[in-house]
């Protein structure tokens, strides 16, 4: 499929969020979505990307401390799978409460792609996350490089 237009023609799928109101106590801006949009990973402004809420505000974590269990490369097994749906993570990168769980997303880097992931679970015993949705690959299967 080979798509052509006229320059500054911009093809979108998006939906147009409007009255935003600006905070009165900073830089922020809110405004209220409409109900059918539910899920979205880009955002723009003005026809320019824009960083989504995201914590931390800059950089990133090294989240995970050890795959869910200890899975060995080439065997298929349970482990090898159930890695595939999450970690353990470190100290406090991870919070054990979410106000919304439904809408927290981890992104994944692995040694030359990422996924996305919604949250399951967060189990704070044994300092574990959970996704919705599988990797590709059990997390830590590329090390020095998830």
């Amino acid at each position: 499929v080979k798509w052509m237009g006229e320059p500054g023609v911009i093809l979108s799928g998006g939906t147009a969020i409007t009255d935003w109101k600006q905070d009165e106590s900073g830089p922020l801006w809110t405004a209220t979505a409409p109900a059918n949009l539910t899920n979205f990973n880009q955002l723009f402004v003005d026809g320019k990307r824009r960083t989504r809420a995201r914590s931390p505000n800059a950089g990133n974590y090294h989240v995970w401390k050890s795959p869910l269990c200890e899975f060995h490369r080439g065997h298929k097994d349970n482990c090898s799978n159930w890695a595939r749906y999450g970690f353990v993570f470190d100290g406090d990168d991870v919070r054990s409460q979410y106000k919304n769980e439904k809408d927290v997303e981890f992104v994944v880097y692995h040694g030359w792609t990422a996924s996305r992931h919604h949250l399951r679970s967060v189990i704070a015993q044994n300092s574990s996350v959970t996704f919705t949705n599988p990797s590709n690959s059990p997390i830590g299967f590329w090390p020095n490089h998830d």
